[in-house]
């Protein structure tokens, strides 16, 4: 038997892909050069770059020398108007992905959309005795910390005073004992800072 495998086309011709000579040839032959396609450069290209900002799917081939100066011309925001480009910069935060303004009710607009409207009913009082025991337990726990009823006191108030009754008697106070309203006299400035210290105490409390 020979050594050497010799194809013989069973039709009397070749029917492979590319016969093996040119398959050989193929392997060995190198790629046509590309040449710069700068205007009036004939210099071997060797990058390929888009050609515009609007047109990123088309690209040219370009040498060294001039893919750099070709990037340092590049502007991708050439041709865009201010208003444009401001979105575009303040979108590159979110990756250009939807946001919506912090309180929109995205939620909302969800459940609206598939048919339910936050309207649950409850006809056989099944969750009455859960919402009773919610109720009993704020009522339970005390409106008013100890220290914020001992402020009020200092302004001769109580639990059922409102904001408007503390601004008032926090006024009044202030006109009271301040040196500026009492010709210069310091000798109430302790109760003064008694009356500031409390309000500032009372901002955080729950008064209707």
């Amino acid at each position: 038997m020979s050594e050497r495998y010799d194809y013989r086309p069973p039709l009397g011709f070749d029917i492979r892909i590319a016969p093996e000579g040119e398959r050989r040839r193929a392997r060995y032959e190198a790629p046509p050069a590309r040449t710069c396609e700068w205007p009036g450069c004939g210099a071997a290209a060797s990058h390929r770059v888009p050609r515009s900002p609007r047109m990123l799917e088309d690209r040219a081939w370009y040498c060294l020398a001039h893919v750099r100066e070709h990037n340092q011309n590049w502007n991708y925001f050439a041709g865009m108007s201010p208003e444009d480009i401001a979105r575009y910069q303040k979108d590159i935060a979110t990756g250009h992905r939807p946001t919506w303004k912090l309180g929109d009710q995205v939620g909302g607009r969800f459940r609206g959309a598939h048919g339910f409207r936050g309207d649950l009913r409850d006809p056989h009082a099944l969750f009455e005795e859960e919402r009773a025991q919610r109720e009993a337990e704020r009522r339970r726990t005390p409106r008013l910390t100890r220290l914020q009823l001992q402020a009020l006191e200092l302004f001769d108030l109580d639990e059922t005073a409102t904001r408007a009754d503390l601004r008032a008697r926090y006024k009044l106070l202030l006109k009271r004992f301040h040196p500026d309203t009492n010709g210069g006299d310091r000798s109430t400035e302790k109760q003064l800072q008694r009356v500031i210290k409390a309000y500032d105490l009372l901002k955080g409390a729950q008064l209707p």
